[in-house]
């Protein structure tokens, strides 16, 4: 009798761990298939032109910008992005020295030099907002920060199949109950 349990208990651990393992390469194989929506032809590296052809078209159709605005106005955009990116390296590489053992007084350097580095970041995007508005009404550069804050999000969901997998499941759960497309059933258990 103890040696069917074991062997059950065993089979019941294998079926278990094979279960896992399947599951974890269909979510490998899915989160690939996302990498490689963002991939041309033939292409296995990541390209900033396709990104940056693709942020603009995005946020071009979500703000409504016409084709002389985004003349003007990507350019500006790309230069503002490429200086707050040039300062958030500074921040993290400013972070890394906080790891290990440190004195109090050089965390607060850290801290002190992070701060910094954030006031000149949000001061520099409020320059390229002035600039913005040459080109653009408030109203398009609050839909155009809208879109930003949008496109980043649907870059993250693209690279967490957990996710994505979620809201498929509560989009099909909608569509089964009759529930308004791109809303969330209140009522639904999740």
């Amino acid at each position: 009798m103890k040696h069917y349990l074991v062997i059950l208990i065993c089979l019941c651990s294998t079926a278990t761990a094979f279960a896992q393992w399947n599951n974890n390469q269909r979510q490998g194989q899915e989160q690939s298939q996302r990498r490689d929506q963002w991939q041309q032809q033939g292409q296995r590296q990541f390209s900033p032109e396709l990104y940056n052809q693709r942020l603009e078209q995005f946020v071009k159709n979500d703000a409504g910008l016409t084709a002389a605005e985004c003349q003007k106005f990507f350019p500006l955009m790309h230069e503002m992005l490429n200086k707050q990116r040039e300062i958030n390296d500074k921040i993290q590489r400013t972070i890394y020295q906080g790891f290990g053992d440190k004195s109090e007084s050089e965390y607060e350097q850290i801290i002190s030099k992070v701060q910094e580095l954030e006031i000149e970041s949000r001061k520099l995007e409020q320059t390229y907002y002035k600039k913005f508005h040459s080109i653009l009404t408030w109203k398009k550069i609050y839909k155009v920060r809208f879109a930003l804050s949008k496109w980043n999000m649907e870059v993250l969901k693209m690279f967490n199949p957990q996710q994505q997998q979620q809201q498929q499941q509560q989009q099909q759960q909608n569509r089964m109950s009759g529930w308004p497309q791109g809303q969330r059933n209140p009522y639904s258990q999740h």
